[in-house]
């Protein structure tokens, strides 16, 4: 006599109980090992992503409110370090597309724009997403600077030096 497996709602046509469950569970904990796979991948990369680790040394940009009224929702912005280098993103806001480039060896630029014009976010949003990684070396400290542009849609812009932001020198 061949006993037959009760079948559990959810399970198509499985031979033991629980075997779509376990199927389903070793599915998601692969695509959970791929997801700190990347970010392991991302860190030792160096790439800039969100870390409290890496918050020693680093200064977040921050902007007012009266700022982010004034400018009204950020069509772009644009942020370049010199001699030093941007090195936390944190909390980025959604549907924002980003690039990192380097101009010369020593300058590093950040530019965001929105996917869609009604995705476009007011600056305060933008207020501690952005770390920059604060020089350590004399050399270093001479030529540092950072300088922010941010583009509203209303056409208005508006440009801060390190000094305005708050960065200690």
């Amino acid at each position: 006599m061949h006993r037959r497996a009760a079948r559990r709602p959810g399970s198509c046509c499985a031979s033991r109980p629980g075997a779509a469950q376990r199927g389903s569970t070793l599915t998601l904990g692969i695509m959970k090992l791929g997801r700190v796979a990347m970010l392991v991948a991302l860190l030792g990369a160096g790439s800039v992503v969100p870390s409290a680790a890496i918050a020693a040394g680093t200064f977040y940009l921050r902007f007012s409110a009266q700022e982010s009224r004034d400018l009204g929702p950020v069509e772009k912005l644009v942020v370049t370090v010199a001699c030093g280098r941007i090195s936390g993103l944190h909390e980025v806001p959604e549907l924002y597309d980003s690039e990192m480039e380097y101009d010369t060896p020593n300058e590093q630029i950040f530019e965001a724009r929105p996917r869609l014009s009604a995705a476009a976010v007011s600056l305060s949003q933008w207020s501690g997403v952005i770390g920059v990684r604060l020089p350590t070396g004399s050399d270093s400290k001479a030529c540092f600077s950072v300088d922010v542009v941010a583009e509203g849609r209303t056409g208005r812009s508006k440009r801060w030096n390190a000094k305005q932001l708050g960065v200690p020198q």
